[in-house]
């Protein structure tokens, strides 16, 4: 039999901006309050007799969430998106259009779009990499009301 955690707490959600490329209505630069939890499956650890520690957990998301808040979320992977960084600013194009931003106000992420779904399987490809052999299923939600989960 297998144990299962759940970490959902307010202390994890983030707001940021971002846009879909070629979407009529998302294709517009907007932001959300994004929301995060996470469930660890697995045996019991026998010398705590916990799954995985709470505290590690928390602060392994609280890591992830704190590059991503108050950021501009760019899809580096994005095979309609023109790129060009300079000393203190980046350029970015799109569907005929420019941004120039401050670099410190990005977030540059390995994703060919950002979207929900993709952001659950980072945040699910971030957590794999620090806690192997989990089962680990990542959920972000836009909304109070939609959200997307990634994972086993």
């Amino acid at each position: 039999m297998s144990y299962k955690i759940i970490v959902d707490g307010i202390q994890h959600k983030f707001s940021s901006a971002h846009f879909i490329v070629g979407h009529d209505k998302c294709g517009r630069l907007h932001g959300h309050n994004f929301h995060v939890a996470v469930e660890f499956g697995g045996p019991l650890d026998p010398r705590y007799n916990f799954v995985v520690d709470f505290i590690d957990v928390k602060n392994a998301i609280k890591a992830e969430v704190d590059k991503l808040d108050h950021r501009i979320l760019i899809p580096t992977a994005s095979k309609d998106l023109v790129l060009k960084e300079s000393k203190d600013n980046l350029d970015f194009t799109f569907s005929g259009k420019r941004y120039s931003v401050p670099r410190d106000d990005v977030c540059l992420l390995p994703l060919p779009a950002v979207t929900s779904e993709l952001l659950a399987k980072h945040f699910h490809d971030v957590l794999s990499q620090r806690f192997k052999g989990f089962k680990i299923k990542v959920r972000i939600g836009e909304t109070s009301s939609t959200f997307a989960e990634y994972g086993e």
